[in-house]
């Protein structure tokens, strides 16, 4: 019975001190942690160690903030080299004209003939090689428009000695106006290589509009002090409304007249209309007979 108590109480006391010593370990950590002298060597190289780990991993993290900024500066700076060659794009040459010589001062009224004569291409040459360019010139002599702008274009041949400037009449030559895209007067069109490269969109027709386009698009100056002149509306280009007679407007009004007539006939009102005269027709005939 007395071993039987005694191992009680041993039991109890090595359940008490168990307890004690679990609730004390925290206390210790703390305490090692602040009191790092009463550690062994051993423990003090190991806590190094790690301290030596943790800078590592936080000087490595350091190290990788300067290698995205690197990454960072070199989008940039294509993206910078992006913006400065989007500028060169747009102010890219858009044709490339030959300084011609031995041109004419003055704009050459042309037909048909000429006109496709002087707009022949030669296949094995594209819009970036060096090549001659011709300026067109639409225009219709009963068009006010076309009229108000013919000084200006007449005294554009003196602006630019060194490129061909000539002018056709749309209402005469109908073949060009399909062919290159001409849906009103007056128009004007940059031809390269015999090709129409691009076509004039302002709605003031000066010669400093005209000027303008020609130097945008073919980098060939203009010369200075050039105005226009009271010669300038003498011609080439006529300068005064030309009322002509429009045969083909007649013929379009003559054609629709005709359509109007054979559809007229086919219709049931021509076959009532028929019908009536007929027996009108019939009644009075009958009616001169009884008299005779």
């Amino acid at each position: 019975m007395k071993v039987i108590m005694n191992l009680h109480h041993l039991i109890i006391f090595v359940l008490v001190l168990f307890c004690g010593v679990q609730s004390g370990d925290p206390e210790t950590i703390l305490d090692t942690a602040n009191t790092p002298d009463i550690l062994s060597d051993g423990l003090v190289e190991k806590l190094t160690e790690a301290g030596d780990l943790s800078d590592s991993d936080s000087s490595s993290q350091v190290v990788e903030d300067p290698l995205q900024t690197d990454t960072e500066d070199v989008n940039d700076s294509n993206l910078s080299d992006n913006s400065t060659l989007s500028p060169k794009n747009v102010t890219q040459v858009f044709i490339n004209c030959s300084r011609s010589e031995n041109i004419s001062h003055e704009v050459e009224i042309v037909n048909s003939t000429r006109l496709l004569n002087l707009l022949v291409v030669n296949p094995n040459i594209t819009r970036a090689i060096t090549a001659d360019c011709l300026g067109v010139y639409f225009f219709a002599r009963w068009c006010p428009f076309s009229t108000m702008a013919a000084p200006h274009l007449n005294a554009l041949p003196r602006a630019f000695p060194n490129l061909r400037i000539v002018a056709v009449d749309a209402m005469k030559y109908h073949m060009f106006n399909t062919q290159y895209g001409v849906v009103g007067v007056p128009t004007f069109i940059l031809f390269h290589n015999g090709r129409p490269a691009v076509k004039f969109n302002e709605t003031d027709y000066t010669l400093e509009r005209f000027s303008t386009f020609i130097t945008k698009f073919t980098t060939i100056p203009a010369l200075e002090k050039i105005s226009v002149t009271s010669a300038d509306f003498n011609g080439p280009v006529p300068s005064v409304v030309v009322k002509e007679p429009d045969f083909f407007l007649w013929l379009s009004w003559g054609f629709l007249a005709g359509s109007a007539l054979v559809f007229f006939a086919k219709s049931s009102w021509y076959r009532k209309m028929i019908e009536v005269v007929k027996v009108t027709w019939r009644e009075s005939e009958a009616q001169h007979d009884h008299m005779d």
